[in-house]
């Protein structure tokens, strides 16, 4: 809160008459990120609302890296932060889900995303150095032989190449 007041040329405890504690000004933190993404209203294209929506939360975190990880760490209220979860959701059931399987699907979708965002923030947990030879030995070969694309940075087509698995695996079941 004194780095916040700081920048802010306040005293810190004169922020207490505008949150109630550090965790309400981080919770509003994350739910103006949230705010951020543009409604998209319900699809008749459930796959187009998943790109969609994978798109913007990405897009959120290439934008603010460092804010992003509140996203993944608070539970949001706000209608602006709400509204992006019910268009997906609603193209999810307009698309023929079920009602558990929408929430599943948003799930997934939800869950790639941030995970992949973050790591993409934060940098992936394997990266040139730990995937050597001197250090991998011969007792992960499999890793070994892929570390060239482990190593490699990510980018739009590895995040669409994930999203798009996501979409088939999803398609596949709702066919089913």
């Amino acid at each position: 809160m004194r780095a916040v007041a700081g920048e802010l040329g306040v005293e810190a405890m004169s922020l207490y008459r505008h949150v109630d504690s550090k965790e309400a000004l981080l919770d509003g933190v994350a739910e103006q990120l949230m705010g951020e993404i543009e409604p998209r209203g319900v699809s008749s294209d459930w796959a187009e609302a998943v790109r969609g929506f994978a798109s913007s939360v990405r897009g959120l975190a290439r934008e603010h890296p460092q804010a992003f990880t509140l996203l993944g760490m608070r539970a949001l209220a706000s209608a602006s932060a709400l509204q992006p979860v019910e268009d997906l959701l609603a193209s999810l059931r307009a698309g023929g889900f079920t009602p558990a399987r929408a929430v599943a699907a948003y799930r997934a979708v939800a869950a790639f995303t941030r995970g992949y965002a973050l790591s993409e923030v934060a940098g992936f947990a394997l990266d040139e150095g730990s995937l050597g030879a001197d250090t991998l030995g011969d007792r992960f070969p499999t890793i070994r032989a892929l570390s060239r694309h482990l190593a490699s940075e990510p980018n739009q087509g590895s995040f669409r190449a994930g999203i798009e698995l996501i979409i088939s695996g999803l398609s596949a079941e709702r066919e089913r």
